[in-house]
């Protein structure tokens, strides 16, 4: 039973939203989300709630399935990979990205953006073999490589970036926390 720290939003346990931070109910995009669920112990916010996790951390395990990420997401988390986020559910996505989001962040996402892209052509190229011209996939290729090696640098920088401020005891620190303040940094 594997216990993962999502940020300062969420518990993930085995692959659930089982624990929120009441914190992330003072941003009125999440809020909306809980208030509107009002079955018993918010299962279905609960649900939604390890939906928008899976979609918009920088850092989600489901960002190798690439453009496909958000069917295998609906798929797994709500049993219906036709599951289609309704404008709370986007708010929230998108409150989530931007609260996150560094200089550093939006560049590993262009990447990102540009990898997929890139293995998708070379998916589509391969599968007309009337037009497959092997110089033009090995050229492509060497473009890819230097995409490649862009993605793992950026997604390195990243990872240092959200590892800089470490609270005593080793945690680190939260999305809503306030790290200029905060008298428990180690730094």
């Amino acid at each position: 039973m594997a216990i993962q720290t999502t940020g300062n939003f969420f518990v993930l346990k085995e692959g659930k939203v089982t624990t929120i931070n009441p914190k992330v109910l003072l941003v009125p995009e999440f809020m909306r989300i809980w208030n509107r669920d009002k079955s018993k112990e918010n299962k279905k916010a609960l649900k939604e709630f390890a939906f928008i996790y899976f979609m918009a951390d920088f850092d989600s395990e489901y960002n190798a399935y690439g453009l496909d990420k958000e069917e295998q997401i609906a798929d797994d988390i709500f049993e219906d990979p036709k599951y289609q986020a309704d404008d709370l559910i986007q708010d929230a996505i998108d409150k989530y990205e931007k609260l996150q989001e560094t200089h550093s962040m939006r560049m590993l996402k262009s990447v990102r953006k540009q990898a997929d892209r890139l293995i998708r052509h070379n998916e589509l190229e391969s599968m007309n073999s009337e037009d497959y011209n092997p110089a033009k996939a090995m050229a492509s290729m060497k473009g890819f490589e230097e995409v490649m090696e862009q993605l793992e640098k950026w997604e390195k920088k990243i990872a240092g970036e959200s590892g800089d401020m470490i609270i005593r005891g080793g945690g680190n620190v939260g999305l809503f926390e306030d790290a200029e303040t905060a008298t428990y940094l180690k730094r």
